[in-house]
């Protein structure tokens, strides 16, 4: 991105390029900001807050309907003006989601896998459930096996307590042999959790941000409105691909893995624009009683630490 461009220009070509779902897009928005300023915003706000990145107010009321339909938001009336906050499960996948967005380290590991069998499993809560385990970074290891690289499972007994299904799967620590293949064990990762195709969405994720990167680094700041709608879009295009990668050992993974440096530029970005584009959406937009609430410490807490002033 030479000194020409600005980051004006970025956002309307990354949004003219397309495969950006305007729902999907309004649920990075509550998640990476709307949580972090009291939880709850007015309709007219959510309109205006996606208006540089060209979401219409259409496009708007249509995503919301959506999601309060699918229980991702809930809404209240006050007078004649609407207000939406993330429901309660809708709040629950954001917290097992901000865990792995907003870490500021690789997790370590010891070695051992953790295997899920929904042997008992109602159809009806399959695909709930098949859908959050691989949000977690679970991969189907064989047909009825979910397996992933880590004894962490605080996420996975939240998963399974919401969808009410705790005495209907069966949890298993396993680890492979040292005497075992490791090649084999390897080539089972590549093929079931499709590393070839999650290095290549990391490595254009990398050649579209890495230019923004320098631009930032170069102190050319945006106005913070748009360095909001950056950062809305950063994390957007980031989880995307975040929420499909198991973050697996070093060991298990291609000596180019991009994933790591991928991490690394969407905190550099963050923490360049964090400060200015929260303070810019908390005097900008509203709740029911006026102006949104500051940013809260959970938020300058994220990616090791988000820097009160741009970098």
């Amino acid at each position: 991105m030479e000194s020409s461009h600005s980051i004006r220009k970025f956002l309307s070509v990354r949004m003219a390029q397309g495969s950006i779902s305007s729902t999907s897009l309004l649920i990075t928005l509550f998640c990476d900001a709307v949580t972090r300023h009291g939880g709850e915003i007015w309709l007219g706000s959510l309109i205006r807050s996606l208006t540089p990145l060209g979401i219409s107010e259409r496009l708007v009321r249509t995503a919301v309907f959506r999601l309060v339909h699918d229980d991702w938001l809930v809404s209240r009336k006050q007078g004649r003006r609407s207000y939406y906050g993330l429901s309660p499960a809708g709040f629950n996948q954001y917290q097992r989601a901000a865990r792995r967005i907003y870490s500021n380290k690789q997790p370590e590991w010891d070695g051992a896998w953790t295997l899920v069998i929904p042997s008992f499993v109602h159809e009806d809560k399959r695909e709930p459930l098949r859908r959050g385990l691989l949000w977690q970074g679970f991969g189907l290891l064989s047909p009825g096996v979910y397996a992933m690289p880590s004894q962490d499972r605080k996420s996975l007994y939240e998963l399974l307590g919401e969808l009410d299904v705790r005495d209907s799967v069966v949890i298993m620590t396993a680890r492979a042999e040292k005497s075992s293949n490791g090649d084999a064990l390897q080539r089972q990762v590549m093929e079931r959790w499709n590393l070839a195709e999650l290095g290549a969405a990391y490595q254009s994720f990398l050649d579209r941000y890495r230019p923004v990167l320098r631009y930032l680094s170069a102190k050319r700041i945006p106005d913070p409105e748009r360095a909001f709608a950056l950062r809305t879009l950063l994390i957007h295009d980031y989880r995307r691909i975040l929420l499909r990668d198991p973050e697996l050992p070093l060991d298990m993974l291609p000596n180019d893995w991009a994933g790591f440096d991928a991490h690394n530029t969407t905190a550099d970005i963050y923490k360049c624009i964090g400060a200015s584009s929260a303070t810019w959406f908390s005097n900008t937009m509203k709740k029911a009683s006026g102006s949104l609430p500051p940013a809260d410490s959970v938020f300058f807490k994220r990616y090791g630490g988000i820097p009160e002033r741009h970098c």
